[in-house]
């Protein structure tokens, strides 16, 4: 029997993630951007960052070891502050790239406490 893989993003209830404008600005340190954060064409081809904005598509992480050397500790906490959670997603569609994952759907999520990431 194939298992199905695992990811971990971070969102809000609405299951909107952290870099919408409207948070960005109240979490993100000044060095956030750059090689250990690429944005989508940085880390995936082009066509594949193309049908990314088309929809439906969320951004997460291959391992807790992946959000971890995204997000520092600080980071994270004020997440969690602002009322994002970390997350568990089993999605149907999945793409790797270098340094983060793109997914579309999902057959389950469940929430994974800070202490579960250290």
């Amino acid at each position: 029997m194939k298992r199905e893989k695992v990811i971990y993003r971070i969102e809000n209830s609405r299951k909107s993630g952290p870099y919408r404008f409207k948070y960005v600005s109240q979490w993100r340190r000044r060095n956030h951007n750059g090689p250990d954060h690429p944005n989508l064409y940085e880390d995936f081809s082009s066509s594949v960052a193309k049908e990314f904005f088309k929809g439906h598509w969320r951004c997460g992480f291959n391992s807790k070891k992946q959000l971890l050397n995204w997000f520092n500790k600080r980071e994270l906490n004020t997440l969690i502050e602002l009322g994002f959670k970390v997350v568990k997603i089993m999605p149907k569609a999945l793409i790797k790239g270098k340094k983060q994952v793109i997914f579309k759907g999902r057959t389950k999520t469940q929430e994974v406490s800070l202490r579960d990431l250290w």
